[in-house]
């Protein structure tokens, strides 16, 4: 079963927050002091939860803030006028498909799955 994991940064002049939503529900935030030592995503580079055990589809970065509450989790992620980059991991190769089709390496040892995972 696939799930919805939204990450969102927040800035404040305390340091930068992050929080956590799961399937369009608020799971965690995470205070400065706490994201500073232990990073869930970070955007420069583009790093997504080291620790995570699973599979990937899709990966959107956005700027600004796009969840500030509890959401509907969408069923396709799709590109829109806050789009940054849009990875998708159907195929061989990754690829952008946000505005700037930017260049995309991936690091680590990746593994595909034909396994039907769907909603």
């Amino acid at each position: 079963m696939w799930h919805h994991i939204a990450v969102t940064l927040n800035e404040s002049p305390q340091g930068v927050y992050q929080s956590i939503f799961l399937d369009g529900k608020l799971n965690a935030t995470r205070p400065p002091s706490f994201a500073a030592t232990v990073p869930c995503a970070t955007i420069n580079p583009l790093r997504i939860c080291d620790r995570l055990a699973g599979a990937i589809d899709d990966v959107r970065v956005s700027h600004g803030i796009r969840y500030s509450g509890n959401f509907s989790r969408p069923r396709q992620i799709e590109a829109d006028a806050d789009t940054e980059v849009l990875l998708r991991f159907d195929d061989a190769e990754v690829r952008d498909e946000g505005p700037y089709d930017r260049l995309v390496e991936v690091e680590g040892q990746p593994t595909r799955t034909t396994r039907d995972l769907s909603l």
